[in-house]
């Protein structure tokens, strides 16, 4: 958390003082779209199924900041992308868990109908082999 606000305050930090070479806004807006991922893999429940990716992600996000700082721009750019990436994947396979998860449970709940559905359909043949057979006897009297 404290290296995410560090990471924060540092892209506040050289959008304030009006970064003037087009390629130091473009690693600004890489580490924060970075950033950005990593907060929506974290709210995907990334901590939960994923955290060595996230935590990966947190980390090249930190380094990327650091370089940033340093002046180090296409490296920082690197880092940020990769950092990205890896939250991107992250929460993509979140996505892909909890769709798979909700599909074994639908698949679970039709196999239920249906079994009921099966049920019903024996109980019918059942009553209607019986009302043929009360019919049978009626006519027979």
């Amino acid at each position: 958390m404290l290296n995410s606000l560090r990471v924060i305050l540092l892209i506040y930090f050289f959008i304030s003082i009006g970064c003037s070479k087009k390629s130091s806004q473009i690693v600004v807006d890489a580490v924060s779209d970075a950033q950005t991922q990593v907060q929506l893999a974290r709210k995907a429940g990334a901590a939960e199924t994923t955290n060595k990716d996230l935590l990966e992600a947190q980390q090249l996000l930190n380094r990327a900041g650091e370089l940033m700082s340093s002046g180090k721009n296409r490296e920082a750019y690197r880092f940020a992308m990769r950092a990205y990436l890896k939250a991107a994947v992250s929460e993509a396979i979140v996505t892909a868990d909890v769709a798979e998860n909700d599909a074994l449970e639908a698949e679970k709940e039709l196999a239920a109908q249906l079994d009921i559905a099966e049920k019903k359909r024996r109980e019918l043949e059942r009553i209607e082999a019986k009302l043929e057979e009360l019919k049978t006897q009626f006519d027979q009297n």
